[in-house]
């Protein structure tokens, strides 16, 4: 089910600790020889990481409203929640979209878009397509269509901008077939449909995105725009760095 966005439960809080007594020298600290940890980034479906890896993770919080920190059984995990909850939907549309089962979702009242004349046209021309792909639209007039569906997974954007990004590629590709640009449309219009910075989660929330990540299809690691879902640091490392 699409995810819904709530006020965070908890976030990850900063805490310090002295260890300094009275009447005690305090040590130096030791030396920090490098700052940057290593790299790896879990793959969901490979043979390196058990089936449920996303799942395993405990969600400690949410910093920045942006990023979501897990702990692992060997580091600890910072999610892109944007990009996680991106590339949750552009698979699972995707997929819904290739076995023509795209559940849609009625407007209460269609929503009016201003096109030119052309993309009108191409917009009338290609009605079983985006009928497959959840949209229902009817032109209005020579500039103006009226949105009346969209796919439900992507509830969370505009119907306007759905339309417009569909629009967007089906007009950059010309003469060639619709099939050609449906599959860049779907990773913008899952960009725009997805959870935002900013947008806060609560515990239950990102462990359920967690979960979803799990279900994903040819997992790489990168949203489908390519940017990296997460960022871990091997407890290894952090505890060399801290002197531990």
């Amino acid at each position: 089910e699409p995810l819904q966005v709530t006020e965070a439960e908890a976030l990850l809080g900063a805490r310090t600790r002295t260890e300094a007594q009275s009447g005690e020298s305090v040590q130096e600290p030791p030396q920090i020889l490098s700052a940057q940890p290593s790299v790896h980034v879990p793959q969901a479906s490979t043979s390196s990481q058990p089936a449920g890896f996303f799942s395993s993770l405990r969600v400690l919080g949410q910093v920045k409203r942006m990023l979501l920190v897990c702990e692992g059984r060997d580091g600890l995990y910072v999610l892109d929640q944007h990009a996680a909850d991106e590339r949750v939907r552009y698979d699972r549309f995707r997929r819904a979209y290739a076995s023509k089962a795209v559940t849609t979702q009625r407007l209460l009242f269609p929503e009016r878009v201003t096109c030119s004349e052309e993309e009108v046209s191409l917009i009338e021309a290609c009605q079983e397509q985006l009928h497959t792909l959840g949209l229902e639209c009817r032109a209005l007039g020579p500039t103006t269509v009226a949105v009346h569906t969209i796919p439900a997974l992507l509830h969370r954007a505009p119907p306007e901008q759905l339309v417009r990004d569909l629009l967007a590629e089906l007009c950059g590709h010309g003469e060639r077939a619709f099939g050609d640009a449906v599959d860049t449309a779907i990773a913008t219009m899952a960009c725009h449909a997805a959870i935002r910075g900013g947008d806060s989660l609560s515990i239950q929330e990102a462990q359920a995105l967690l979960k979803n990540l799990d279900a994903v299809q040819d997992f790489g690691g990168h949203c489908p725009h390519g940017r990296p879902i997460a960022y871990d640091v091997p407890f290894s490392v952090l505890l060399r760095q801290l002197g531990r």
